[in-house]
């Protein structure tokens, strides 16, 4: 390898290093800042808990606001199981 060659190289190197840091600083900027959507203010809608059936299948407990609804869901589609008003 020429010297030429390995500057650019090492150019490039540094380079890409520098743009994965400026995007890393960036995205925990915007967090600290209040853009990550995992901690939403005043959120109404949460998983409770899952639940694996088969190797396809899964219930899903669903808390939305005073209401609960089990789901099962698959490869054939989503269905409403149960609903349960004013779940606390």
């Amino acid at each position: 390898m020429t010297t030429v060659g390995s500057t650019s190289l090492l150019t490039a190197l540094f380079a890409l290093i520098f743009v994965i840091a400026l995007a890393y600083g960036l995205a925990r900027l915007l967090r600290k800042i209040g853009f990550d959507q995992n901690t939403r203010k005043g959120k109404r809608l949460s998983i409770t808990e899952t639940l694996q059936v088969d190797a396809k299948r899964r219930l899903v407990l669903v808390r939305c606001d005073n209401w609960e609804a089990t789901i099962l869901t698959g490869p054939a589609g989503d269905l409403l199981v149960h609903r349960r008003e004013d779940a606390q």
